[in-house]
């Protein structure tokens, strides 16, 4: 998802890590991606480990409300770490509009959930009404 896409739908990514062999790479904005698919030819071990409850809970600061979208909860442990960092949260922090949604999917398939949930977020929909359409 480009960073114009992000900034234009209010998207904020939580990165993941992938460790090769001895070289932690994240997946964020600054990636490269030409190193990181070079390495892996080469790699004997790859690791990738889903962002930590802490990473997740600093994204839910402010006041508005927040929808998570993560891969699926068959293939990661984001939607657990997500969930660990609401509950975290609401025990550290208070009670806040918090809604985690496991896409059951991967790649474009979380790209369309979050997209779909900006543009009935930009469209006035009540936050049950997304959990609903979503």
């Amino acid at each position: 998802m480009s960073n114009e896409i992000k900034k234009n739908n209010n998207i904020v990514s939580v990165p993941f890590n992938l460790v090769l062999d001895d070289k932690n790479f994240i997946d964020n904005e600054k990636l490269d991606t030409k190193k990181l698919l070079n390495d892996m030819h080469t790699a004997k071990t790859c690791k990738t480990a889903a962002a930590s409850p802490e990473k997740f809970k600093k994204e839910f600061k402010g006041d508005e409300d927040v929808f998570v979208v993560t891969l699926s909860s068959k293939l990661s442990g984001s939607y657990n770490s997500a969930k660990t960092a609401m509950q975290n949260y609401f025990d550290d922090v208070g009670e806040k509009f918090i809604y985690v949604f496991d896409s059951l999917t991967t790649s474009v398939g979380e790209t369309l959930t979050a997209l779909k949930i900006s543009k009935l977020y930009k469209l006035n929909f009540d936050s049950q009404k997304i959990i609903s359409e979503i």
